[in-house]
């Protein structure tokens, strides 16, 4: 008894803790982009991310990864493949970008779309906990079964203080745009662009190798 006691409270104790996880906001100056973002809470190495490049600072670009032991041959067909996902209770589809060989499985990037900084805050205005789940069938893939490819086909991440992070990292953009003018200015160097080419702003450290 005194032993499952312990295994509940040790449960609360690491839920307590990744619920109050903070957020990470990080500038990369070599990519030009800064990059907002917290891990699940089901699978916790699975991260939201909110991206501002440099320059458009105005529109935030939203992934996710969901990560799989499953050992599907077909999973690097998922890359650009239109998937439909739960988002929230509500269905709406979201592209695949690649699958990147991880801890003895694969993580699979997704991308939600961009949007205007100052709606995407008016969207999560109401939103503690935003839940995602991979659905099967529908989409670019036929006959799409989620469980064929995804172990946990669910998460869901705290997002409180989202309105703050986004504001956060809307400013660092926005200074290392200014940064980049004046050392622009004063060395005459060349931009980098810190792309490679991806529809989608995928900084050239996201890159599989």
């Amino acid at each position: 008894m005194k032993r499952i006691l312990f295994l509940i409270l040790l449960l609360l104790f690491q839920l307590k803790i990744a619920w109050s996880e903070p957020w990470q906001v990080k500038v990369d100056e070599k990519n030009n982009v800064v990059t907002a973002s917290k891990n699940g809470e089901v699978t916790h190495g699975d991260i939201l991310r909110f991206r501002l490049l440099k320059g458009k600072c105005d529109v935030v670009q939203e992934y996710f990864t969901f990560h799989t032991i499953l050992k599907n041959p077909n999973i690097k067909s998922l890359k650009e493949a239109v998937i439909p996902i739960e988002v929230n209770g509500k269905k709406i589809y979201s592209k695949a970008m690649y699958a990147i060989p991880f801890l003895m499985g694969h993580s699979v990037w997704f991308f939600n779309g961009g949007y205007n900084v100052e709606k995407h805050i008016k969207f999560y205005e109401n939103i503690k906990v935003h839940r995602i789940k991979i659905l099967s069938n529908d989409g670019s893939i036929k006959n799409f079964k989620v469980e064929d490819y995804f172990d946990i086909i669910h998460n869901e991440w705290n997002v409180q203080n989202v309105k703050n992070v986004l504001l956060e990292a809307k400013d660092k953009c926005e200074k290392l745009s200014v940064q980049t003018k004046k050392k622009d200015i004063i060395t005459g160097a060349k931009k980098i662009k810190g792309l490679f080419g991806y529809d989608f702003g995928i900084s050239a450290n996201d890159i599989p190798k």
